[in-house]
């Protein structure tokens, strides 16, 4: 009986090291992210996916049924055609365990297809994106905190909205010069508002000063992006508003709502940044995601939006549209002056 030989050390030692710098390649920027990614990123997509996974018992019944059948079959065949192939002086005939290696050989190169399918869809998807594979987040550039969180930065940007409410009896509004935002600043805990000229247009020379300024309320920390700024270097938000809110032209208030939990005040989006202070900083709730127009995608199948009752809630976008579309609040072709 021959003995089996021992797993050289030197193996051992460099698997052990590769998983080690692949693990501490997280730290860094660049290349080595991408190494870690390959290695550990399955780990993280488990940890996400694996609670909103349901058992289809009736698929694993006939996967287990197709490859008994798929079994038999292949061994019927195999042993068939080694019967008629073999010498007459040869009596040995085909083992199962042959069989069994032909089979799971077989599923293993199925699902290895349908994996190099799905990496050459995402690789093309991030390649082609809107979305930088790297550059900066607020995360590490703006707040130097690694545990910001998106979901803390809209709810201040949504405390604002809501105190500006309570003093304005109203909803911060667009005008001809000024975005929405500009409105909030004095609830936002964001300095120098009182140089604002709102008889000025945002990227006025006058305005151009503090319009070009980071609004760190409205930078989302898991975006990662080639620059906080637009080409002209005013800063941008990655949280428009809902237009049927801030830019209807007649101010807005909490009369006007149906109800406050289920109306949009702003959401997230990956793309078209809009810079903060310009009217512009937009978007409508009803035409498709990932329009021009609408909000966006930021991780595939969902967004976190800011709502009228103060929450900040986690939006699937793959429920029907008309759901997403109930939150766009007042109806723009109705006057809110119609409204008790």
């Amino acid at each position: 009986m021959k003995s089996q030989k021992p797993v050289p050390v030197v193996l051992i030692v460099s698997t052990v090291f590769v998983l080690f710098a692949s693990l501490i390649a997280k730290f860094f920027s660049g290349w080595p992210q991408i190494v870690h990614e390959i290695c550990w990123g399955w780990t993280r997509f488990l940890a996400r996916v694996l609670p909103y996974v349901n058992v289809r018992w009736d698929g694993i019944l006939i996967f287990g049924v197709g490859t008994i059948f798929f079994g038999c079959a292949l061994h019927w065949i195999a042993s068939w055609i080694y019967r008629h192939r073999q010498s007459s002086a040869d009596n040995t005939s085909w083992k199962i365990k042959w069989t069994v290696v032909a089979v799971v050989t077989t599923e293993l190169l199925f699902v290895a297809g349908v994996a190099a399918t799905g990496v050459t869809h995402q690789a093309g998807w991030m390649m082609t994106g809107d979305q930088p594979m790297f550059g900066k987040s607020m995360a590490d550039h703006v707040l130097g905190n690694t545990n910001a969180h998106t979901a803390n930065q809209m709810k201040s940007q949504n405390l604002a909205n809501l105190n500006f409410h309570d003093t304005q009896k109203r909803f911060p509004m667009n005008t001809k010069h000024i975005g929405w935002v500009v409105g909030t600043l004095p609830y936002a805990a964001y300095g120098h508002y009182d140089m604002v000229d709102r008889e000025q247009a945002w990227n006025s020379p006058h305005n151009s000063e503090w319009s070009q300024r980071i609004h760190q309320g409205l930078i989302n920390p898991r975006l990662i992006v080639d620059s906080f700024r637009d080409e002209n270097g005013f800063g941008l938000s990655h949280f428009p508003g809902n237009r049927n809110i801030f830019d209807r032209g007649e101010p807005v208030r909490f009369r006007h709502l149906k109800s406050t939990e289920n109306t949009l005040l702003f959401a997230e989006t990956g793309s078209n940044f809009s810079p903060w202070s310009s009217p512009e900083n937009v978007r409508d709730v009803r035409p498709p995601i990932n329009s021009p127009q609408g909000f966006g995608e930021v991780q595939t199948g969902e967004i976190m939006g800011a709502f009228a009752d103060g929450s900040v809630r986690t939006i699937n976008m793959r429920n029907s549209p008309e759901v997403f579309h109930s939150f766009a609040g007042p109806d723009p072709s109705e006057p809110l002056h119609a409204k008790k």
